[in-house]
């Protein structure tokens, strides 16, 4: 469409190439991919949109309400005492990303805590 770059954020760490432990058959694996759309943006920019654990901590804006800018910094995952994962930021990695545009495109991670608690529902380790 014209844009002179691309930029893919991904909060989540880079998946590897084979299925790691824990992420076994009948689980959806979580692999490393490239779909039609990395592909082309890799065909026309000549490198993957795609920049991994990275937080997005504001939208920068001018006087006039337009976005000109993400500030990002780098991240580290690790697994916290309840054994779940989670993430640190990374001191000295903040970055601004200049932006004209900005889509989001958000997947789940569980449901609302105070949703569960208000109807008192069963949630598994996943959650």
């Amino acid at each position: 469409q014209g844009c002179k770059s691309l930029v893919n954020l991904e909060l989540l760490p880079l998946p590897p190439n084979d299925r790691a432990v824990g992420n076994e058959w009948p689980q959806w694996p979580r692999i490393m991919r490239v779909d039609y759309g990395h592909a082309e943006v890799m065909a026309v920019f000549g490198k993957d949109p795609r920049e991994y654990s990275i937080l997005t901590e504001e939208f920068l804006g001018d006087a006039d309400g337009n976005v000109v800018g993400i500030r990002v910094v780098l991240v580290e995952w690790k697994q916290k005492a309840n054994g779940q994962p989670g993430f640190e930021k990374i001191p000295g990695t903040e970055k601004i990303i200049p932006a004209d545009l900005v889509i989001l495109s958000m997947g789940f991670l569980g449901p609302d805590p105070n949703i569960v608690k208000g109807f008192s529902l069963d949630v598994d380790n996943r959650s």
